[in-house]
């Protein structure tokens, strides 16, 4: 799947000094209204300022060449960690987007061995220079 948000209808001047126009890719699982909510509504007003967005559920090398903004939306495969990390060292943004509180899973939920240490959370705070 791949969504892609061209930057035509531009409501900046883009050749403005103040402009820095962006390549934008947003990493999804799938379409959802959690991914629909925050990463295609985004990314087409982020289109329509003058960036360049891509909503897409696969990547590859060409994509990470691409994107100077990588948004990751609740994926924590080892892949998608790499990425991050790659992308770092090459000081590109990376936002990964968790709109959950993994930080505070119950031990008795199934999910917890997923999320806690050394699980995903542990994965993605060492591939992050900073986590807010």
């Amino acid at each position: 799947m791949r969504i892609e948000y061209p930057a035509e209808a531009r409501n900046v001047d883009a050749s403005s000094r103040e402009f820095a126009r962006k390549q934008i890719l947003f990493l999804i699982d799938r379409v959802t209204a959690s991914s629909w909510y925050r990463c295609n509504t985004p990314g087409a007003e982020l289109a329509r300022h003058g960036h360049d967005v891509l909503v897409k559920d696969r990547f590859n090398q060409h994509d990470l060449n691409w994107c100077n903004v990588f948004v990751v939306q609740r994926l924590w495969q080892p892949t998608v960690l790499d990425a991050i990390e790659q992308l770092n060292r090459l000081g590109k943004l990376t936002v990964f987007d968790v709109d959950d509180d993994y930080w505070s899973i119950h031990t008795t939920n199934p999910a917890y061995k997923s999320w806690q240490p050394p699980g995903a959370l542990a994965a993605l705070a060492s591939s992050s220079p900073a986590s807010s």
